[in-house]
């Protein structure tokens, strides 16, 4: 698994705790139910025609989530800012305009916010898991590892959080301390498949196939739509050099919507089947 067979999932956490609310805010209740189009449309009407200067705060700074959940991170990082500017203590609009620079993997300006964030509010154990992530992607597994450690300490019934470590301690190839991780996260919530996929790819590194296939085989089944565990599942194959069912599981996963092709291509776990005709088919002219 020399070339990342974890995807490390960007933390996404649409409302954090740093942030007080209106009993009655549309605003905010669009975004918190997940719909963000509508959220954007209620959030520009309260912008321009409220009196109200803590609600145009707000509604910047719930507009800008609504625009992050919906992949507009420029859009969301303006609003953020304007959020900002009006109000400075507003953790929440720090945090999330982290998680926005650090979807464009501008990691120094991400952890700047994310600091900011905790200073504002140390308590809120989502800043700190958006932290860890953005030492994850400076390649920083160690801070990474405190970060989320501190998550689990503010909320120690965070299924997320506990993954989030497992994937940290297996980016050391400290498995087992990974496969602890895992495991707590699945008892937590057993209903998440992020967990199984990752403890999967935990067991492929110890070189258990067969407690690998089961795992990423929940994955699929609690998830059907994440491709990542389809792709994880070709590559399990390939280690395997079995050249039909890795094409079979690879081609699910481009089908899925995977398409980080240069990893595809450089992939070690996939160098048994670069050679297959199925595996020259899918990788045709991309």
């Amino acid at each position: 698994m020399k070339n990342g067979f974890i995807i490390f999932a960007v933390v996404l956490i649409i409302i954090s705790a740093g942030a007080v609310h209106a009993e009655t805010d549309p605003c905010y209740d669009a975004v918190k139910q997940g719909k963000y189009q509508d959220a954007i449309d209620v959030c520009t009407k309260q912008i321009n025609i409220s009196a109200d200067e803590k609600t145009i705060t707000a509604s910047y700074r719930n507009r800008g989530i609504a625009y992050l959940a919906k992949g507009n991170p420029d859009l969301a990082i303006a609003d953020f800012d304007i959020a900002i500017k009006r109000d400075g203590s507003d953790a929440a609009a720090y945090s999330n305009r982290g998680v926005a620079y650090m979807s464009k993997k501008q990691y120094f300006l991400a952890t700047a916010d994310l600091d900011k964030a905790i200073e504002l509010n140390p308590k809120d154990d989502v800043s700190y898991r958006n932290r860890g992530a953005v030492y994850m992607g400076k390649g920083q597994p160690d801070q990474a590892i405190a970060d989320f450690n501190k998550a689990i300490e503010l909320d120690p019934k965070s299924d997320e959080a506990y993954n989030d470590l497992g994937v940290a301690y297996l980016g050391k190839n400290k498995v087992d301390l990974a496969m602890a991780a895992f495991d707590k996260a699945i008892e937590l919530n057993p209903k998440n498949d992020e967990p199984y996929r990752n403890r999967g790819a935990a067991h492929m590194a110890a070189g258990r196939f067969d407690a690998a296939k089961a795992d990423l085989g929940k994955a699929t089944e609690l998830d059907p739509s994440d491709n990542r565990a389809y792709y994880n599942m070709a590559c399990l194959y390939s280690l395997q050099k079995n050249v039909k069912e890795s094409c079979s599981w690879l081609q699910k996963a481009v089908d899925k919507g995977y398409d980080n092709w240069d990893h595809i291509k450089q992939d070690s776990d996939l160098e048994n089947i670069r050679q297959a005709e199925c595996y020259q088919k899918i990788v045709k002219e991309k």
